[in-house]
């Protein structure tokens, strides 16, 4: 301590001279620090690539579950099984179901007919009703032969198939190179609902061996013309019970056969020709609409990607003016949409733009699905019959491209080379978009290709497994040929 008055010694320090370094317990804390610090930044970035692939799981599972996406692809496809000559007959006719399960009359050894549900994966029968007993002649030509028909059906508001009606008779044709068509004239038909979850029949009752059938929201359409008179009779799905009848003697149209007249069902209407114009009922059975001009003397369809009533292209070929007609599902009036060239249909749609509909004429076009008022149009030629909503981004095939849009604006945001997709279709497992080739002659070996999402470079490549040829899809799987179409079978 410094008293007052008394004298200290000072030291003075050149300021030039190095300074004297930390102590060893300073030199300690800054390593700790600095390990600290980097176990903490490994930890960080962990989590965010966590956050990450945790993200991409998820969009991964969500666009999994859109329909029409396959189940998702390994390294290489694989056969899994092939299918019997009578189930590959009776996929054509079949209904979907959940779970990877489809159903179908199949026809038996011995000319019997059952409605089967059959597991897609595994070729095991789950449930099987009967419904018509043997027929030796059935049963003869059964490999060249078909009869009988059935609908999926959904009661109002269902998002699948809760039950089926099928048209169940002894009368069938047979088909031959030599001699064509055969046809056995039937001597029973009934109708049949069954429910699709196990099979069990719920509502029968006989018909006439040319009647029609067909599906609105919770009830079967039974329709039948003679001699130019047209009845239509509406049965509760679940009973069988009338619920309406429609009887009507339009003018004749000399240009469709009594033999092949039908009537359309599609939204909550149903439709039948009336010369060149189409008479339009309600669920009720009353007659809504006169106005509307059958295209091509063709009916109502079904739009895939609306579930809309629709009017299919009014074109000829070569022929630039054309517009389809999409109804609301009442066929309302008042709220028809018309647009140019021919709907595309949506094969996998995501719903990250929602109301997006595509039409193709001299460009293609972006539509708004409730208005139906244009949101954008793009200058290209060539484009597919469908396209792909994944990610808000439209992918679909222009002449012998691979081409990616914005959705919302119809900006090009990449193209690829890729020649088989103008024949080939575009498909997705969710993980990339998928185009396959032909085995050729001239091309060489086929097989499938990968692309991504975001850029259009390739990302997979695949080869037929040997023997096939060409690829299908069937309930989200998929399916390949052989050259002569005789052998299917199921591939992952």
């Amino acid at each position: 301590m410094v008293r007052d008055g008394e004298t200290q010694e000072v030291e003075l320090i050149d300021s030039d001279s190095e300074p004297s370094g930390p102590g060893p317990g300073t030199s300690r804390v800054r390593r700790w620090w600095f390990v600290a610090g980097a176990a903490v930044l490994v930890l960080v970035l962990a989590g965010v690539q966590w956050v990450v692939d945790a993200r991409e799981r998820a969009a991964l599972a969500a666009l999994a579950a859109v329909p029409g996406v396959l189940d998702p692809l390994g390294d290489e496809l694989e056969v899994v099984r092939a299918l019997g000559e009578e189930e590959t007959r009776s996929m054509l006719t079949s209904i979907s179901l959940p779970d990877q399960t489809w159903a179908s009359i199949r026809v038996g050894e011995d000319g019997s007919q059952a409605f089967t549900a059959t597991d897609l994966r595994t070729g095991e029968a789950l449930w099987s009703t009967p419904l018509l007993g043997p027929n030796p002649g059935r049963a003869a030509g059964r490999q060249k032969s078909s009869g009988g028909e059935c609908r999926p059906g959904a009661d109002a508001h269902a998002a699948a198939a809760t039950w089926a009606v099928c048209t169940v008779t002894d009368g069938y044709s047979t088909f031959s190179i030599a001699e064509g068509e055969e046809p056995v004239q039937a001597t029973t038909t009934r109708v049949a609902v069954l429910d699709t979850g196990d099979g069990h029949l719920l509502a029968d009752w006989p018909a006439e061996h040319d009647a029609r059938i067909g599906v609105l929201p919770g009830m079967v359409l039974v329709g039948l013309r003679r001699d130019g008179d047209i009845e239509i009779v509406a049965h509760d799905a679940r009973t069988g019970a009338e619920l309406w009848r429609h009887q009507d003697s339009p003018a004749p149209n000399t240009s469709v056969p009594a033999s092949s007249w039908s009537f359309d069902t599609a939204g909550d209407v149903v439709a039948y020709r009336d010369g060149d114009r189409l008479t339009v009922l309600s669920a009720d059975g009353e007659v809504v609409r006169t106005d509307l001009q059958a295209a091509r003397g063709e009916g109502l369809v079904t739009d895939p990607g609306t579930g809309l009533p629709t009017l299919p292209l009014r074109t000829q070929t070569g022929d630039l003016t054309g517009t389809t007609t999409i109804l609301a599902r009442d066929a309302d009036p008042a709220r028809d949409r018309v647009l140019l060239g021919r709907v595309l249909q949506l094969t996998v749609d995501d719903g990250s733009v929602p109301g997006l509909v595509l039409s193709s004429r001299d460009k293609l076009y972006a539509w708004d699905e409730e208005t139906g008022r244009p949101r954008w149009d793009r200058d290209l030629a060539g484009v597919g019959v469908g396209a792909l909503v994944v990610h808000g981004r439209v992918f679909l095939c222009s002449g012998t491209s691979l081409v990616a849009l914005d959705g919302r604006t119809g900006e090009q945001l990449w193209e690829a080379e890729v020649p088989s997709c103008s024949y080939s279709g575009l498909l997705t497992d969710g993980q990339d978009l998928l185009v396959g080739s032909i085995t050729t002659g001239t091309s060489g070996l086929g097989g499938l290709t990968g692309y991504d999402f975001a850029t259009g470079e390739v990302t997979r490549r695949f080869e037929y497994p040997a023997g096939l040829v060409q690829l299908g899809t069937f309930q989200e799987h998929l399916l390949g040929y052989t050259r002569t179409f005789e052998e299917v079978v199921v591939l992952r």
